[in-house]
């Protein structure tokens, strides 16, 4: 469970080159254009997670058994 947390703590660190420009478009008021990276975004990281849950879902299990 730490190494998502971990993951989830890297990705929204204000110092993560993308979340400076989101960040960097809204303040200029390129909303349309921040909102698409960050939906965009947010899917990546989804996808990320989800791949090492598994990873670690299937190691705790057949750790387990």
């Amino acid at each position: 469970m730490a190494i998502i947390y971990s993951i989830i703590d890297y990705f929204t660190d204000y110092s993560n080159s993308i979340m400076q420009m989101i960040v960097e478009n809204v303040k200029i008021g390129k909303f349309e254009y921040s909102t698409t990276i960050s939906i965009l975004y947010f899917a990546v990281v989804m996808i990320i997670i989800l791949f090492v849950n598994g990873i670690l879902s299937r190691s705790a299990n057949k750790a387990v058994n």
